[in-house]
């Protein structure tokens, strides 16, 4: 058992190198306009749940924030939230690998909801969220949708489009979340600017968990068919416990 841990690490130090660099080119690639910001979301919104679902919470926050950085330093990207900055596709990648894992599965998910509570939450602290209360109902549908995770999650070809789309969905709002507490924290954006671009999510984060779940969906099937999953930290194949009790 140690000497397969040990073995491990340079492979998971690998992992996270190569997803840090795929994670650099996609981010390269703009999306829609943020309005108020005057940048782009990129491509790497849906990337970062990817990423979390195919090597884990920890390896997949690492490889989000190389990733960032490295995109950081070889463009003239600007740090809006200064030292936050690579950290929020991070969170999205992290909410992703505690979504699928299997192993002490209500713990994670307990962990994901709360850190999107804790989000959602202070929004509503914040004057400018207060004012602009229904961003929130955003937060709350990702919220209400990690209940509703627990019972339909499965692995089944019928499900797992619906799953991924839920994780993506969790994962991006939880970093827009972060995003739009830091945008009213650091830089005192205006109720206006939210106002403004409230609809915008709606459509964004639906196109985003759907793009994600159909890259994907054939990418973790295939991995699975060639038995490379066990390579990787991916939790949605994992097998559950052996029952013990009399229960079937």
């Amino acid at each position: 058992m140690g000497k397969k841990g040990v073995a491990l690490r340079p492979f998971t130090i690998v992992l996270i190198s190569i997803f840090a660099a795929l994670d650099a080119v996609v981010r390269l690639v703009p999306v829609t306009y943020v309005i108020g910001l005057y940048k782009f979301f990129s491509l790497g919104w849906v990337f970062s749940p990817i990423i979390g679902v195919l090597v884990g919470p920890i390896s997949g926050f690492a490889a989000a924030s190389v990733g960032s950085l490295i995109r950081a330093f070889l463009t003239s990207y600007k740090w809006t939230f200064g030292p936050f900055t690579p950290f929020l596709p991070a969170f999205a990648a992290l909410q992703a690998g505690f979504l699928t894992r299997e192993k002490h599965r209500v713990f994670f998910l307990i962990l994901a909801f709360s850190i999107l509570f804790s989000l959602t939450v202070t929004w509503l602290l914040l004057p400018t969220g207060r004012t602009v209360w229904p961003i929130a109902l955003y937060y709350v549908a990702g919220l209400a949708a990690i209940p509703v995770f627990y019972f339909f999650f499965g692995s089944s070809k019928k499900r797992l489009l619906f799953t991924l789309m839920i994780i993506a969905y969790v994962s991006n709002i939880t970093q827009q979340a972060l995003g739009n507490v830091l945008s009213v924290v650091l830089l005192n954006l205006s109720a206006e600017i939210f106002w403004v671009s409230l609809p915008m999510p709606l459509v964004e984060q639906t196109a985003f968990a759907l793009a994600s779940g159909v890259i994907t969906l054939p990418i973790l099937l295939a991995l699975q068919r060639a038995n490379l999953l066990s390579y990787l930290n991916c939790g949605i194949f994992e097998k559950k416990p052996a029952n013990n009790g009399n229960k079937p």
